[in-house]
């Protein structure tokens, strides 16, 4: 059995133990903070890329189609009957950047 002398002995053999465990419990905080802050940027770095990809397929849609058009002989008058998919396609790169202008 303690007697009241060792009393105090043993309290202040307690409190290293105890404030190691808040130390540990206050890295293990820091560590989920950093980690979600880290989620959180690769997710919109992830979303950046796919508008960005998605803006580069809408962009070859175009260069291909005025490609083809080259290739079969039509001249810069028949092009502009074309204008109206350009002009989807272009709709379609402006939406992108709007997506990405959200997400920035």
């Amino acid at each position: 059995m303690a007697t009241p002398a060792d009393l105090p002995v043993l309290r202040s053999t307690a409190h290293p133990w105890r404030r190691f465990a808040l130390f540990l419990a206050i890295a293990q905080c820091l560590t989920l903070l950093l980690l979600g802050v880290m989620l959180l940027d690769k997710h919109r770095q992830l979303l950046t890329e796919l508008t960005l990809s998605r803006i580069e397929v809408a962009a070859g849609d175009v260069q291909t189609a005025l490609g083809m058009a080259l290739q079969t002989g039509l001249r810069l008058e028949e092009m502009a009957n074309l204008g109206f998919e350009v002009f989807a396609l272009e709709g379609e790169i402006s939406h992108s950047l709007t997506e990405l202008a959200k997400i920035l």
